[in-house]
């Protein structure tokens, strides 16, 4: 046992008053004159043996009751895992979850209600000089506080996008405590516990720590949300039909009949399609629509589910050009093949020029580059190829038909491509695709058992080794046909013969078509249809936001902030920062300009309504004191005392002291010091 006042001890030097008196009080006898012996029947006799004992009782009923209240000042305790005791005020942390799925129902209302009242009633359980560390998914690490000031913070606590995993939580506010100068440290989670963001297991070791739980879970774990949504064709062109499919998800028991699901385009509803979906299920939705206009398209799709709705919605934006660009840089005479593809459609601009003679200005705007029979480039040339492949664009090498050395060695030392080597004549057939890759991506509905794949007469060999490539297609005797590198953001494909059907048949086979067209169409797909708003909301950016720095903005709605713009390789990327960011379609411009529409989504993992027992929380911190709470006045009086000062006896002791008093009351008033003769 321990004292947590020992100096109180020194009272206990008191205890000799009593035993003085005691021993130095000697009561006079007196003389009683009395005429007739008829007087002796009224004289009580007293008896000494008795009278010594009751001064005996009395004497130690005092000492005791003298005793126990020393030790009632004193404090005796008996420490709670060998934890010496602390004099000096709290500092308590206290964490409120406050993401998204603490907006559900629980009992007595919403479960983040439930929460911040639970944290009130405790704040105001402990000692006015107390201070308090009040923390949020939004707020980690603030200074102590008040009990005023922490009940004001807990009251400003709403609803947000953060999550926070419960570990990461637990030990920010635990260093927190100690940057703060706590002796004991002692944290408070409220929270729903959501089993997607707790996973990880705690390595916090510190035997001064003590975590108490408060779980505020819902009475009903239902909840429809839209986990994703995509379009079927990789790239949209004008007045096309477009299938955009929703994947929407049922994370309760109950089945939902008679759902819809809203579709606005560019602000406008273009459709509302019914749905049903059965409990702990999900179903996917076709929606059909037609974009009209060229631009940047802003998509929105939603439904209507209470009391969860961040997931309810979501946005989805693609950019329509009005065309591609195709420049075809030719070493020798245009290539008929390559004319028959790009020449009759209005929606491809076809430019052929010459390897001599090219207007490097129009490389920005241009979404495919074809190097048509191309043996060698300039200097300057090819420091323009590398940085318009590398800022997202894409090129296509296709080796001449008349030279026999090496072609292109500076752009492949440059780019780290394939190198065209020597000449084989052989008569074989493509033998693999990896179909595996975005470029062969709704190519084929179904892969044929015996699929006809290109002839081959001769081709050049593709000496892949130390270079970063895929074969896209190989040769039956393993050799690559066509490669594909990714040069930065960009695609750089090398083909292994001449687009003429003296080498192989392929530019007549039906691969050709949809293969050269997706490789012009990589640049349109090169962003993101969405975006999941995360601890860092990086896009990659057009290519004009390089030059306009400085002047570039983030609008949402009435929301205006200045992002921050990084190049990475030659391409930009834009920083939209955190705290401003919501979930919607965003808009990237300069004062009058439209550059980019960026749709950024709320991160999905709040909707799944599965939650951790105390077991299974308690299990994530396997080398600290975790312990749960129900009633916070009660568990604070109880408890936290019990923690903070041990197992204390002072009570105990005054009681005793009273105790004690008593009886020498009773022996002073009742015990009879004669006896009747």
């Amino acid at each position: 046992m321990s004292f947590v006042y020992p100096n109180f001890l020194w009272a206990l030097l008191l205890l000799l008053v009593p035993i003085i008196v005691h021993l130095f009080h000697f009561r006079r006898y007196k003389k009683v004159l009395f005429p007739n012996v008829r007087f002796l029947k009224n004289v009580q006799k007293q008896t000494q043996s008795i009278k010594k004992l009751r001064n005996f009782l009395v004497l130690l009923a005092r000492l005791l009751a003298l005793a126990f209240l020393v030790f009632a000042f004193a404090q005796p305790y008996i420490p709670i895992d060998n934890q010496e005791v602390s004099q000096s005020d709290e500092i308590v942390g206290i964490y409120i979850d406050n993401s998204f799925s603490m907006d559900n129902d629980g009992k007595q209302g919403p479960l983040i209600e439930e929460a911040k009242s639970k944290a009130r009633e405790l704040i105001k359980s402990y000692l006015p000089t107390d201070r308090f560390l009040v923390n949020s998914n939004t707020s980690i690490g603030r200074l102590p506080v008040n009990q005023k000031d922490a009940i004001s913070l807990v009251d400003n606590i709403d609803i947000d996008k953060t999550t926070k995993p419960v570990v990461d939580v637990i030990d920010l506010l635990n260093q927190s405590l100690v940057n703060n100068g706590a002796a004991k440290k002692h944290l408070y989670l409220f929270s729903d516990f959501q089993g997607q963001n707790s996973t990880a297991t705690s390595d916090l070791s510190d035997s001064s720590t003590l975590v108490t739980l408060s779980p505020t879970q819902p009475i009903k774990n239902n909840n429809i949300s839209i986990d994703t949504a995509w379009i079927e064709s990789p790239v949209v062109q004008l007045n096309t039909p477009i299938n955009l499919v929703v994947r929407i998800s049922n994370n309760g028991d109950d089945a939902l009949n008679g759902g819809s699901l809203a579709l606005l385009v560019n602000g406008e509803k273009k459709s509302v399609t019914g749905f049903d979906v059965s409990g702990n299920n999900m179903v996917s939705i076709e929606v059909g629509f037609t974009v009209k206009t060229s631009g940047w398209q802003r998509i929105e799709v939603s439904i209507e589910d209470n009391p969860i709705i961040f997931d309810d919605t979501y946005f989805l934006s693609f950019n329509v050009k009005p065309s591609l660009n195709v420049m075809v840089v030719n070493g020798v005479q245009p290539n008929i093949y390559l004319n028959r593809l790009f020449g009759p459609d209005p929606y491809y601009l076809l430019s052929n020029q010459i390897a001599g003679n090219i207007d490097l200005s129009a490389l920005e705007t241009t979404d495919l580059v074809i190097l048509n029979e191309v043996t060698t480039l300039s200097s300057g040339l090819v420091a323009a190829v590398s940085d318009y492949v590398s800022s997202g664009g894409s090129i296509l090498v296709i080796p001449s038909s008349v030279s026999t050395q090496a072609q292109l060695g500076d752009l492949s030392k440059v780019l780290g491509l394939p190198k065209i080597e020597q000449k084989i004549d052989l008569n074989t057939k493509v033998g693999t695709l990896d179909l595996q890759n975005p470029l062969f991506d709704q190519v084929f509905k179904k892969i044929p058992d015996n699929p006809n794949y290109p002839s081959i007469q001769k081709y050049y060999r593709l000496n892949v080794e130390s270079t970063a490539h895929y074969a896209l297609m190989a040769l039956e005797n393993r050799d690559v046909f066509l490669s594909e590198s990714k040069i930065g953001t960009g695609h750089a494909y090398v083909l292994a013969c001449p687009l003429d059907d003296k080498w192989s048949n392929f530019p007549k086979h039906g691969l050709f078509v949809p293969t050269v067209i997706k490789m012009a169409m990589n640049r349109s797909v090169d962003y993101p249809l969405s975006n999941t708003i995360s601890n860092r909301n990086i896009f990659k950016a057009v290519p004009e936001s390089r030059r306009l720095q400085g002047e570039l903005n983030l609008i949402d709605g009435e929301t205006e902030w200045m992002p921050v713009i990084n190049t990475i390789g030659a391409s930009p990327f834009i920083d939209a920062g955190f705290e401003q960011l919501q979930s919607g379609n965003i808009s990237l411009q300069t004062t009058d300009t439209l550059l980019q529409v960026v749709a950024f989504n709320y991160d999905r993992s709040e909707s799944k309504n599965t939650f951790l027992s105390n077991e299974d929380v308690a299990a994530l911190f396997p080398n600290i004191k975790v312990d749960m709470m129900d009633n916070p006045a009660t568990y604070v009086t109880e408890t936290v005392s019990q923690y903070r000062f041990g197992k204390q006896f002072w009570k105990a002791c005054i009681i005793l002291a009273l105790i004690f008093l008593a009886i020498e009351i009773l022996l002073l008033r009742f015990w009879p010091t004669t006896v009747k003769q």
